[in-house]
């Protein structure tokens, strides 16, 4: 007798993040961010909140923490 908890799950295709959408955007901060002095640059938490304020962005803030810097 085979177990149902040892067959394993098709994966199914990998979902979109709320935030692919504004990749080209954080890309651009942390690209801009390269220019200035190193005091200057947008922390994490400070992308978030112009994303938010700015584009709409409406997903949580772990994910824009995960974003990996350009530094």
């Amino acid at each position: 007798m085979q177990s149902v908890l040892s067959e394993k799950r098709a994966a199914g295709p990998a979902r979109a993040s709320k935030l692919d959408r504004f990749r080209p955007v954080i890309d651009a901060i942390l690209e801009a961010d390269m220019t200035t002095h190193r005091k200057q640059r947008h922390t994490a938490w400070r992308i978030y909140e112009r994303l938010k304020a700015e584009r709409g962005h409406d997903g949580g803030y772990r994910r824009c923490g995960s974003v990996p810097s350009t530094n």
